[in-house]
């Protein structure tokens, strides 16, 4: 089964990525690989069959390439402060992001 994660380099996202790479899926995630976790996770990834996206491409052209039968949303900023700091920021990617994808 053709699966995109969405938010595929956190924690949550990365291991289910990894998890359904290793049952045989073909997994695709995208994400923004700018924190430590998703560095970590880049790097985990790169030693499966899983493909990773950088989250800067415009989701309308990722509709263009890929017809997954699955699409799932993990991604996120979840960081409270860092939202104080950045609400702007906060509300695009908890919201905008969600939005884009549905």
């Amino acid at each position: 089964m053709k699966i995109f994660i969405v938010g595929g380099l956190g924690f949550v996202g990365g291991s289910l990525a990894t998890h359904l790479s290793y049952q045989g899926h073909d997994v695709t995630v995208l994400g923004y690989g700018l924190s430590l976790q998703a560095q970590k996770m880049r790097k985990v990834l790169s030693e499966t069959a899983v493909n990773v996206l950088d989250a800067k491409i415009d989701l309308q052209e990722v509709w263009k390439v890929l017809s997954g039968n699955v699409v799932i949303h993990c991604g996120g900023m979840q960081s409270i402060s860092k939202c104080k700091e950045n609400p702007i920021e906060c509300y695009e990617k908890n919201f905008l992001l969600t939005a884009r994808v549905l």
